[in-house]
């Protein structure tokens, strides 16, 4: 008998992760994608919904540019799902920008401020 002690989502949102990270690598060709990395993956409990956290690589693509074409490409990446799972649903999917880095900067930055005012 397999020991899970830790939730069935947790288990899968790292596999959501893998299919659609080699989606990126093998498939997707728009230019302004290619600098998409995938931060995170969050399953809810029924393993009905799914949001995937993203962050852009290259600062000159706009967020709401890249934000529409994943939404509009969100079928294709569930079909990739559901070609790669034996589960009966396949999540919807709901892309994300994920905002931890630039907060972190900031935050960083206003640090770095507090240093150097409290310096003088």
């Amino acid at each position: 008998m397999v020991n899970r002690s830790y939730k069935r989502s947790s288990r899968v949102g790292p596999v959501i992760r893998e299919v659609v990270c080699e989606y990126f690598v093998k498939k997707v060709r728009d230019p302004k994608l290619k600098g998409v990395v995938i931060t995170e993956v969050e399953v809810s409990p029924d393993l009905r919904n799914c949001v995937i956290y993203y962050q852009i690589s290259h600062g000159e693509t706009a967020v709401t540019a890249v934000q529409e074409i994943l939404d509009k490409m969100t079928g294709k990446f569930r079909k990739e799902l559901s070609n790669h799972s034996s589960a009966r649903y396949v999540p919807k999917l709901k892309f994300k920008y994920d905002q931890h880095m630039e907060d972190a900067r900031r935050i960083d930055a206003l640090l770095s401020e507090l240093e150097t005012s409290g310096e003088a």
